[in-house]
C-alpha cells in the first residue's frame, strides 16, 4: 500500500514509478516525498538529501526518472501542483456507476495520462527522434498485440509525409524487413511494457547493425529502453476495470501526433504538398 499523499495531478504516480526502479534509496526518497511533500519546497536538494540518507546524485537521477530536468525543476512543478491541487473525481470505476459518471472518470483518467506524458518526456529526446526520422532512409515501426495498432497508424501518418515507412506485427516478417538495414535507418520500437520478447529479440539483432533504435514504452526503466538510441515514454494510471496498456494508448497517440507536426514543421511546404497528394489518391473513394 503506498504511503498517503496530498500530491495530485499524476505526481504522486510519478513518484511511485521511479520509487519502483531506484532501489532503496529510491524507495526512501519517494517515501519522503509522499510524505512530507510541502517540506521539499523548502529544502535544498543538500538537505533533501541529508535528511533521507543518500546522495545528491540520487536526488537528481530519482527527478530525472520522473522525466524532469533535476531537482529545480521538480520543485517548480511540485510546488503548482500544491498551490492549485486538481478537483478530481475518483476514477475508479464502481459497480453501480451509470453510464454518465463512468464517461466523466474515463476521460479524467485519458487527460490524467495526457497530462502525465506531456510532462515525462523531455524536449531534446522529441528532437531527437524527429531528427532521426526526417534523415532516415528508411523506417521500420514494430510493435505486437495491443501496440501493433498504435505501429500501423504511426506508419499511416508517416506515409503521409512521403517517409519509406513500414509497420510489422509479426516477428518473422520483422525479422528480414529488418536484416536489409543499416546506420541509415531506424527502427521505431513500440511496447507498452517494453519486455516485449519480439521486440527485445529484433531490437538486439537491429543494434549489431547499428541500425537507429526509437522506443516508445511506459515510463521507467525497461530492458527496451536500455537497447535504445532514443527513448519516448507514455505515463498512465493504473485501473481496476481495463488494463493501463489502454490509456497509454492515448499516450502513444499524443507522441505519434506530436512526431508528425514536427516532421511537417521541418518543411511545411513541402509536407503540405505531399499530404495533398495522398489525400487526392484516396478522394474518389469517398462518396
Amino acid at each position: 500500500m503506498p504511503p498517503k499523499t496530498i500530491l495530485e495531478n499524476g505526481l504522486s504516480q510519478r513518484v511511485q514509478q521511479a520509487m519502483a526502479v531506484r532501489g532503496q534509496a529510491g524507495q526512501r526518497l519517494g517515501d519522503f516525498i509522499l510524505q512530507r511533500p510541502k517540506d521539499i519546497i523548502h529544502l535544498s536538494i543538500s538537505d533533501l538529501a541529508a535528511s533521507v540518507g543518500v546522495s545528491e546524485a540520487t536526488v537528481v537521477r530519482f527527478c530525472q526518472q520522473m522525466g524532469y530536468k533535476g531537482y529545480q525543476d521538480f520543485k517548480i512543478h511540485l510546488s503548482q501542483a500544491l498551490v492549485h491541487p486538481i478537483k478530481r473525481l475518483d476514477s475508479q470505476i464502481e459497480c453501480d456507476d451509470v453510464p454518465a459518471t463512468i464517461l466523466r472518470k474515463v476521460g479524467q483518467t485519458l487527460q490524467q495520462t495526457i497530462d502525465d506524458t506531456i510532462h515525462a518526456n523531455q524536449a531534446a529526446s522529441l528532437a531527437a527522434a524527429i531528427d532521426a526520422l526526417r534523415r532516415a532512409r528508411r523506417i521500420v515501426i514494430f510493435g505486437t498485440a495491443g501496440s501493433a495498432v498504435t505501429a500501423r497508424d504511426a506508419a499511416y501518418r508517416l506515409l503521409k509525409l512521403g517517409l519509406a515507412v513500414w509497420a510489422y506485427e509479426d516477428y518473422h516478417t520483422a525479422v528480414q524487413a529488418a536484416a536489409l538495414l543499416d546506420a541509415r535507418d531506424v527502427v521505431f520500437f513500440i511496447s507498452h511494457s517494453g519486455t516485449t520478447r519480439d521486440v527485445l529479440a529484433l531490437a538486439r539483432k537491429v543494434q549489431e547493425q547499428n541500425v537507429t533504435i526509437l522506443a516508445m514504452t511506459k515510463l521507467g526503466r525497461s530492458p527496451l529502453a536500455a537497447l535504445a538510441d532514443i527513448v519516448l515514454v507514455t505515463s498512465s494510471p493504473e485501473s481496476s476495470y481495463r488494463s493501463e496498456a489502454v490509456a497509454s494508448r492515448v499516450g502513444q497517440l499524443l507522441l505519434i501526433d506530436t512526431l508528425f507536426v514536427g516532421l511537417y514543421l521541418q518543411d511545411p511546404q513541402g509536407s503540405n504538398a505531399t499530404v495533398q497528394r495522398t489525400r487526392q489518391a484516396v478522394a474518389d473513394l469517398c462518396l
